[in-house]
This record gives C-alpha cells, structure tokens and sequence, in this order.
C-alpha cells in the first residue's frame, strides 16, 4: 500500500483496518517510541483523500476492529504495558 505510508507515519504498527462503502477505517497502532496511537482515519480510495476522525478515548494497539451495521467496533489491547481485552464502539458512521 504506497499511499498508505505516503501519508501515514511508517513507523506505525500493529494498527488495524476496517473497509465499509470503499472507505477504509485505520485504527489505532504503536509508534516506534512503543507507545500506543488514539488515531482514527479514514481514506476514501473512490477520491483519493485521508480524512482525521475524532480520536478514540483511549489509545490503542495490536487490535481487531469490525463493523456491526454503523457501528465501528476496536476489541483489543490498552497502552502503558497492561493487557485488557474489551471492546468499545468508537464511532457511530452516517448512512
């Protein structure tokens, strides 16, 4: 994925992806300084454009996010060294 690094920060790992309508979802991830991201951002590969969305409350790495009907949804782990396997709806789509 050349763009994805173009505009992301490729030191960017263990980030997830969701795709709803052509537009794909990145969740979260750990920089190279190994602290976890709070990012949420949206590329619209129809357009050829990022977009920010509100960041999520807590940030958050190496985790699986999925959509149920316009719900965005990160199960996975927290930041500051300690596991917790929770999920959390972190955005509501418009339709």
């Amino acid at each position: 994925m050349f763009f994805f690094y173009s505009v992301y920060d490729s030191s960017v790992r263990e980030l997830s992806l969701t795709v709803v309508d052509g537009k794909m979802i990145v969740v979260g991830g750990m920089g190279a300084d190994s602290n976890p991201k709070d990012y949420l951002m949206q590329y619209d590969a129809n357009r050829d454009v990022w977009k920010s969305l509100p960041t999520m409350p807590t940030a958050r790495y190496a985790t699986f996010s999925f959509l149920i009907h316009d719900k965005l949804y990160v199960l996975g782990r927290l930041c500051a060294q300690r596991v917790e396997l929770c999920v959390e709806c972190m955005l509501q789509l418009q339709q």
